[in-house]
């Protein structure tokens, strides 16, 4: 992995990672603390919390040359690998042309089921697709 690193290698990855980002309602709240070991009950600032925001999840990417295009998951979707391949993968490949255009980047991703499918993992290496292989 060094080598593929070194000497500026890192400016040709592209890593990539999906999270949720929720909607505040006014209805539904709690409260909240998050206290460390260290800390006193009296001293913990007190947080609302809502106990089932809405939110939406949302597939991105970094790269040296600047972010492809933020791709918004279905809400309520099951996040297999043909999904992610078909909504997530094609569409972020047809963008990374955009930055890569002579496809000299390195791709990553985390562990997640759909992340290190079969299905997944023959898409890209048919796509030909340079990615670190999921531990």
């Amino acid at each position: 992995m060094y080598m593929r690193l070194k000497n500026g290698g890192w400016k040709n990855v592209i890593t990539s990672d999906e999270a949720w980002f929720y909607l505040r309602t006014c209805r539904g709240k709690r409260e909240v603390q998050y206290i460390s070991r260290e800390q006193k009950r009296c001293d913990a600032a007190v947080f609302e919390s809502v106990a089932h925001p809405q939110g939406i999840m949302v597939w991105v990417d970094l790269t040296a040359n600047g972010p492809t295009k933020p791709i918004v998951i279905e809400p309520k979707a099951k996040i297999c690998s043909s999904y992610y391949v078909n909504k997530v993968l094609k569409p972020f490949l047809r963008d990374t042309r955009r930055l890569y255009p002579s496809n000299d980047y390195i791709f990553h991703q985390d562990s997640a089921p759909a992340h290190r499918a079969k299905p997944t993992l023959l898409f890209l290496t048919e796509q030909k697709v340079s990615f670190i292989e999921p531990e």
